[in-house]
């Protein structure tokens, strides 16, 4: 599936994912204090497999944690209860 505004949207469907972990872009520039984004998008998988999610880190402006993994869980198409941000 794709999303003009979003990008790829990857499925996870019959695929336990066992936690998502969000690193965020501490490069952006100091005239745009308070927006954030994403750095980094890794899918932790049963039996120590990782999914890089590069397709995620299109410098799209957030101004919330809370919008950043509401963006992932559906760009994921996951729950977002498996997502957590890391500092």
């Amino acid at each position: 599936m794709y999303n003009k505004q979003r990008g790829v949207i990857k499925v996870y469907t019959n695929v336990t994912v066992e936690r998502v972990e969000i690193q965020l872009d501490d490069n952006v520039p100091e005239c745009m204090d308070g927006i954030i984004r994403i750095g980094s998008v890794i899918v932790y998988l049963p039996k120590n497999i990782l999914k890089n999610h590069q397709e995620l880190v299109d410098n799209l402006d957030f101004y919330t944690e809370e919008e950043i993994i509401n963006s992932v869980a559906q760009r994921l198409n996951i729950d977002k209860d498996f997502i957590e941000i890391i500092a």
